[in-house]
């Protein structure tokens, strides 16, 4: 693994060049995916049929509640999903 040393604000340019690029997703200030990370989350989201749970969602990752609730988010942002109190549906296939 090779060591980066960049400050803050060089750090910042980086994530934003890379965000305008397409190659990584802001989900929150702090929180980014790469667009292949992206891909499967949209591809979980759309693999379901009908109203789904974070729960249900969340064990067709295999990850964290903390991330499968980010990744929803974001697909809510996106106008992929439509969250509606409890359930969301895939509203763009």
């Amino acid at each position: 693994m090779t060591e980066v040393k960049a400050d803050k604000n060089s750090f910042g340019a980086m994530l934003k060049a890379l965000e305008n690029e397409g190659e990584v997703i802001k989900l929150e200030p702090a929180y980014y995916i790469s667009k292949e990370g992206w891909s499967t989350a949209v591809a979980a989201a759309k693999a379901f049929t009908g109203e789904f749970t974070l729960a249900e969602y969340r064990d067709s990752l295999g990850t964290s509640r903390k991330f499968a609730e980010f990744l929803l988010k974001g697909l809510d942002k996106n106008g992929i999903t439509h969250f509606n109190g409890t359930t969301r549906t895939v509203i763009s296939r």
